[in-house]
């Protein structure tokens, strides 16, 4: 079979096997590299200490409709935080993580339909070298 696609045709497929095994390599640099336990204590105090202070600092020219403001900023800060927290890790079996499970079935899927189609395409080459 692998006559059939030729020395351009093994050299593109090696090169996509190096750009999947590059891939991997990245995917598991992202999955042994946890972020420090230190920066996520240091983001957390950083982002409370904001919060506590900003009342403090819109009271003179706010009054009470600082109250709405530093709800909807503490909101929007604590949720990017917590989105943090949650996308830390994508390749685990969490519902917020990556399906790797889908795309390694999307792959085989792919790759068995070109293998497929490509021993299809091998009578269509041997017919022809027959005329």
């Amino acid at each position: 079979m692998l006559d059939a696609i030729g020395p351009s045709g093994i050299n593109a497929m090696n090169a996509l096997i190096q750009s999947m095994i590059d891939q991997v390599t990245a995917m598991e640099r992202v999955a042994n590299t946890p972020i420090p336990v230190s920066y996520s204590i240091h983001l957390k105090q950083c982002v409370t200490l904001y919060l506590f202070s900003l009342p403090f600092t819109l009271i003179g020219d706010l009054g009470w409709r600082m109250i709405p403001i530093v709800t909807l900023v503490a909101y929007t800060l604590m949720g990017i935080e917590g989105i943090a927290n949650e996308i830390e890790m994508p390749f685990g079996r969490d519902p917020s993580d990556l399906p790797l499970d889908r795309y390694c079935t999307e792959l085989r899927d792919e790759i068995e339909y070109i293998m497929e189609n490509l021993a299809e395409g091998d009578d269509d080459l041997e017919s022809e070298d027959e005329h």
